[in-house]
């Protein structure tokens, strides 16, 4: 046992075991698994149909769905979807065992983006506004985290969340003030998608500004 790392109600800091304990008490407040939580207070609000829970597919025969692959010396091994290596091991479920289509990640993304638009009376603006907000003095907000280096060269705020489990990667880069969002997804990671200088977040950055542009 050790003590926090940082003083209860100062800085913030990203944990996986904190949203797993953030699970935890979620389904001891409300009696129902954080699973059932998720589908009732996100997937169906949003409208999230593809929304599951693990690597997608379900055995080795299912080629519906793509599978994962793992990092070797000289290349890469595709996970079985039922591979107890193809996604995080259930403890840390409630940091990241989530899987969905690509169409629905760009419905979870026009949502914060669309100003009550996406999913009408499901979270008031101000709520949005405050999942986006950052402490004072700090870069993370509540999921997001603010890139300085990338608002610098956009010119404006931008909100970024990236993760892997060592199987799949997912990158989402947005800019509210012009209600636009990228992402990058992989069946595959290594460390270089995560690189802070030249990963998956600065090529959506970079993309930004050479493809998109600020809005006029």
């Amino acid at each position: 046992m050790r003590r926090p790392a940082r003083k209860p109600g100062g800085a913030s800091g990203y944990s996986n075991v904190g949203y797993t304990i953030a699970g935890v008490l979620a389904e001891a407040v409300t009696g129902m698994a954080w699973e059932d939580l998720m589908r009732r207070e996100v997937f169906s609000p949003l409208g999230l149909a593809t929304a599951g829970f693990g690597a997608p597919g379900k055995t080795s025969r299912d080629l519906a769905q793509p599978w994962g692959h793992q990092a070797g010396w000289w290349s890469f091994s595709a996970l079985r979807p039922d591979d107890a290596l193809s996604d995080n091991p259930p403890l840390l479920g409630p940091a990241g065992i989530i899987h969905l289509s690509l169409p629905d990640l760009a419905r979870y993304i026009a949502f914060h983006l669309s100003s009550g638009a996406i999913a009408p009376g499901y979270l008031k603006q101000k709520t949005v506004d405050f999942l986006h907000a950052p402490r004072p003095d700090e870069d993370g907000a509540f999921g997001w985290f603010l890139s300085p280096a990338e608002a610098n060269r956009i010119g404006k705020r931008v909100l970024w969340h990236d993760g892997t489990n060592y199987a799949w990667y997912a990158a989402i880069l947005m800019v509210p003030d012009d209600r636009r969002g990228l992402a990058f997804v992989c069946n595959a990671y290594q460390d270089s998608l995560a690189d802070p200088e030249t990963g998956a977040v600065t090529a959506l950055a970079d993309l930004y500004t050479s493809w998109l542009g600020p809005m006029a």
